[in-house]
């Protein structure tokens, strides 16, 4: 796993040019969420004047998060805020080699209202601006990809270029419920990919670094994150019927299929892939076949853009 890595020159007190932005209501203490308590104080802090500035009352409950991954203006989370909905989106993923490396990836996406003053009344200000898990594939998940992700990610090349990151421990944790995902080799999940952001400060220098993380997000979870509406839980896919007339020719014609990308559309899009597959040989099918390389520069000209 590769940092993508971005930075910028502070200003001459040594802070990075951001927006400041008033209180809109004085947080007390025990507003905390419970899963703040764990948290060192400087996280604790920023967080509350995070939800103070956006004007939320709702807490956003953490899980594994890093310092450095909280302690700055826009925090980054592993697991949703309670006020976020979801819609399905497909995004065709071209590399830079031609269309015939293109992949067509399906994207849980946050549901982002204007203007956003008022939407981060809902949900506080973070980052990357819109959480998105790609969808790799259904699998189940059991305590060999547990061993396996804690073999990868808990390597020391993996640590970080400048920072701690989570490791491995937060792979199984469910990113919809927050809970932690019980081994099975029969209950199906979706394997997904999230992005999250760490930011830190080298002299006068303030970096912002990526890292792509897979994540087991589970059925309960997908179905508290989706929307309510048809619009927000269905893709359109185009699917070919093949005739043969008398002489011999045949004829392909197509047509729309709108119908819930779960179960019905992922199975359809990954049916070339095995029925019974655990998380851990999907993403390593994800790394192989170049879909990571893809999709990080999707991510990249998305939204990894710094604007001082």
């Amino acid at each position: 796993a590769s940092d993508g890595h971005y930075n910028t020159n502070t200003n001459g007190n040594g802070n990075a040019r951001t927006r400041t932005h008033e209180r809109l209501f004085e947080w007390e203490k025990s507003m905390d969420h419970p899963s703040w308590s764990k948290l060192i104080q400087a996280s604790r802090h920023n967080l509350r004047r995070v939800h103070e500035r956006s004007g939320c009352r709702i807490p956003w409950p953490v899980s594994v998060e890093t310092p450095a991954m909280l302690d700055f203006a826009t925090p980054s989370f592993l697991i949703t805020h309670p006020n976020m909905e979801f819609r399905m989106m497909s995004e065709n993923l071209i590399s830079p080699h031609g269309l015939s490396a293109s992949k067509c990836m399906p994207i849980l996406s946050e549901k982002v209202e204007m203007p956003l003053t008022e939407y981060h009344k809902k949900v506080p200000i973070h980052t990357p601006p819109i959480m998105t898990f790609a969808i790799l594939a259904e699998v189940v998940w059991t305590k060999s990809c547990q061993k396996d992700m804690e073999h990868f990610y808990n390597d020391p090349k993996q640590a970080g270029a400048m920072f701690k990151w989570p490791g491995a421990e937060c792979v199984g944790i469910c990113p919809g419920t927050g809970k932690r995902v019980p081994f099975s080799f029969s209950k199906k999940h979706l394997l997904v990919v999230c992005n999250m952001q760490g930011n830190v400060f080298r002299g006068s220098a303030f970096h912002m670094l990526t890292r792509m993380m897979p994540r087991i997000l589970t059925i309960e979870g997908y179905r508290k994150l989706i929307g309510p509406s048809k619009e927000d839980r269905s893709l359109t896919v185009k699917i070919a019927s093949t005739t043969l007339s008398p002489e011999g020719f045949s004829s392909t014609t197509w047509r729309d299929d709108d119908k819930d990308f779960y179960p019905g559309q992922l199975r359809i899009m990954n049916a070339d892939k095995p029925k019974w597959l655990t998380a851990s040989m999907a993403y390593e099918q994800f790394n192989t076949s170049g879909e990571y390389d893809l999709y990080e520069k999707y991510l990249e000209r998305k939204f990894n853009v710094y604007d001082p």
